[in-house]
């Protein structure tokens, strides 16, 4: 570890100073950070009534509060903002009247109830969630929810492409130093598993990050990370355990349960994969179609799914006639596939009773699933054609086709 004088502020960037405490006696470090521009100054995360003395020093060190612009108020935990009453009132004494706080706004109305007279500006209210500092520098909020709170924001700052993470990428370290060593995934897994409430949220926090270009991220709690420190953790945190995942006897039964849907899942679709073949298995043979005289027949099947509740049968009835029956069950799946195949069934059975259409649509229709009992409902269209007239008789059932 490099040594440095943590009593005093430490320069981070071209504008950026950590303003924070190095308390030896506790593994759970509380980051300040001090943005300068154009003359003024913006504080992130203030930090504990705690080690306010300490954190009014450093500031002082690099600026007067009366030059202070803005507050940035990540979240609402009282080692983030727990000095604000009292930082106001500093600020407000030194003849600064428009110190604004930036927070987000589910935030703002807890951080109300540390005292004091707070003007707020909401991040999430901000156009395109950002402040424009002046000569093209800009921060930028990024909603972070549940991460660990519900208005838990990060903030990026354009100029020197730092990104204040708060709790995020922060932890207890048992040797703490401002910039984080090799070693430091493994020093914040702990944390990270215990305060953040879901793998899904920490994935969501994370792809907002990466749109953007990180040269370093300083959160409240720990080490300020690297460029390639912050990509390779911002990659392992898309895919980390955490929350509802922390108790292993739990993580355990859940991914065996998982595994188990996944197995059935696979069953389930070679299953269908099989009804579907058999179901386009069922359906006219071209080379068949193809070979009746005097007749060009051409039909093509893309069924949305595995199973289609659509279908055609192609029959010869008897030497002067051919049957063709076009069938359209609602919905897709098992159930309209099984319907169409009952349909098929039928009319094999029955399609010499009549020549007429409409008799062989009444036929199936009273003899085929109870609409009422299973709410299957088809439209058909069935034709005869008679090869020596060249006629064609038709009749439609359950809708136009």
């Amino acid at each position: 570890m490099k040594s440095r004088d943590y009593n005093k502020a430490v320069k981070i960037s071209d504008h950026v100073f950590w303003v924070g405490t190095y308390d030896t006696s506790d593994p759970f470090q509380c980051n300040a950070y001090l943005i300068v521009a154009h003359g003024k100054g913006i504080i992130i995360d203030p930090g504990s009534v705690l080690y306010y003395d300490n954190f009014v020093q450093k500031v002082s060190e690099i600026i007067k509060f009366k030059a202070i612009s803005h507050i940035i108020i990540q979240h609402q935990d009282p080692d983030v903002c727990g000095n604000i009453a009292m930082l106001m009132d500093l600020i407000r004494s030194s003849g600064n009247e428009n110190c604004t706080i930036i927070t987000h706004k589910r935030t703002g109305s807890l951080i109300r109830h540390y005292g004091a007279h707070l003007i707020y500006e909401y991040s999430d209210q901000l156009p395109d969630q950002t402040l424009n500092l002046g000569s093209e520098q800009t921060l930028s909020f990024i909603h972070t929810p549940y991460l660990h709170a519900p208005g838990a924001i990060a903030t990026y700052y354009n100029t020197d492409k730092i990104l204040f993470s708060g709790d995020l990428f922060g932890g207890m370290t048992e040797h703490w130093d401002l910039f984080a060593d090799e070693g430091y995934f493994e020093q914040i897994e702990a944390f990270h598993k215990e305060y953040m409430p879901a793998k899904e949220l920490l994935l969501f926090g994370m792809t907002k990050f990466e749109r953007y270009d990180i040269e370093k991220i300083a959160p409240q709690h720990g080490s300020v990370l690297n460029r390639r420190q912050a990509t390779s953790i911002i990659e392992a945190f898309k895919d980390f355990e955490c929350g509802l995942f922390i108790d292993q006897s739990f993580r355990d039964e859940l991914h065996a349960a998982r595994k188990k849907i996944e197995e059935q899942n696979d069953i389930m679709n070679r299953e269908l994969m099989l009804a579907g073949q058999f179901q386009r298995n069922l359906l006219p043979d071209k080379k068949v179609t193809k070979s009746i005289e005097g007749l060009d027949i051409a039909f093509l099947f893309k069924p949305c799914h595995h199973v289609s509740g659509d279908f055609l049968i192609i029959e010869q009835i008897d030497e002067q006639h051919l049957g063709v029956l076009v069938v359209d069950v609602v919905g897709h799946g098992v159930m309209p596939g099984l319907a169409t195949i009952q349909v098929k069934t039928l009319f094999e059975e029955y399609q010499t009773e009549s020549l007429s259409p409409a008799a062989i649509l009444k036929i199936i229709n009273e003899k085929s699933f109870s609409v009422s009992e299973n709410d299957i409902f088809l439209t058909a269209l069935y034709l005869v054609y008679d090869k020596e007239k060249a006629v064609i008789h038709m009749a439609s059932a359950g809708g136009v086709p």
